[in-house]
């Protein structure tokens, strides 16, 4: 019945014609609504010549998939730590599961309780000559993602979307922020393309851009989306498939690698991030650049002394 109504809406039919055509009551229509709503799909209601019609939402708007888009981890100490990756591209054909595994299991060992995750969570079906299953449906795929995406019941994972994530927008409406939302409990979603991790009277940014620049375009992207003020202390970004960070800017830029074959030079890999407070105020960064295949092994070390504003 769902997928009736689905169609139905698809090709414009008014409410009171569809559930004439279904036999169903205004009641049983609004349940199918709520259903359908849940799968992710982003409805509008008009009144059109004196009918009311649904439509489907289509397309990226900042204005409804950017927002509530902060996050403030619960911290026992005076310190935060999680490990940070991205672009998983999961569905594509060579996604790497194994190695988010190892990535779960790193956290675990280390008693890490969060995963911070900046973007492209799945490949999706735009992008059909690098998917696992050609006739895979949007649907089909993020239902795959929810099944083979790691569980840990003491790690949560802090999930910005990113611009493959925002395909099925695009192209059917459907928002996987949602399907995330009632299926994984342990992924915290805070939207599309830009997020925020608060610790304290601080932050650190999460971007996703949606375009190739260079790390000053990134960085003004970000001044942009604060207003100017109150700069995070860091900023992770998913999208570059690189890793390296960059120092030279009005805060550090970290570029997070992919974790998945994405049949290039660049290496897939995590950062260890971790920074404590002192007196509400973030004081001290270290990040270790973690290589995730065959294991999770460190690399190299940083540290970054926070200036004082």
């Amino acid at each position: 019945m769902t997928q009736k109504i689905i169609s139905m809406i698809y090709y414009g039919v008014s409410t009171n014609e569809i559930m004439k055509q279904l036999n169903i009551t205004k009641e049983e229509f609004i349940f199918y609504l709520k259903k359908i709503k849940e799968m992710g799909y982003t409805l509008i209601k008009k009144e059109i010549k004196g009918e009311k019609k649904y439509f489907f939402r289509y397309g990226y708007d900042e204005k409804i998939h950017c927002i509530n888009n902060e996050y403030e981890p619960e911290i026992e100490t005076e310190k935060f730590r999680a490990v940070v990756i991205s672009d998983n591209h999961l569905g594509h054909k060579r996604d790497r599961i194994d190695l988010i595994d190892n990535v779960f299991e790193y956290a675990a060992a280390n008693s890490i309780k969060y995963i911070i995750n900046t973007g492209d969570f799945i490949n999706g079906v735009t992008y059909s000559d690098d998917i696992i299953n050609r006739g895979q449906s949007n649907l089909e795929q993020i239902d795959y993602a929810m099944i083979k995406y790691p569980y840990d019941k003491n790690i949560k994972t802090i999930l910005l979307l990113g611009n493959h994530d925002a395909a099925p927008l695009y192209e059917e409406g459907i928002d996987i922020r949602k399907i995330i939302e009632n299926k994984r409990k342990d992924i915290i979603c805070l939207g599309y393309r830009f997020a925020k991790i608060l610790l304290n009277s601080e932050s650190i940014a999460l971007y996703h851009p949606f375009y190739i620049g260079d790390t000053k375009q990134y960085e003004n992207d970000i001044k942009s989306l604060y207003n100017y003020t109150n700069l995070p202390k860091i900023a992770f970004l998913g999208h570059t498939h690189n890793i390296y960070r960059n120092n030279k800017l009005d805060f550090p830029m970290v570029m997070v690698p992919s974790i998945y074959d994405n049949n290039s030079k660049k290496p897939t890999g995590a950062w260890d991030f971790e920074c404590s407070l002192k007196n509400s105020m973030i004081d001290e960064i270290s990040l270790k650049k973690l290589s995730v295949d065959p294991k999770v092994v460190t690399k190299k070390t940083y540290y970054n002394k926070i200036k004082k504003m």
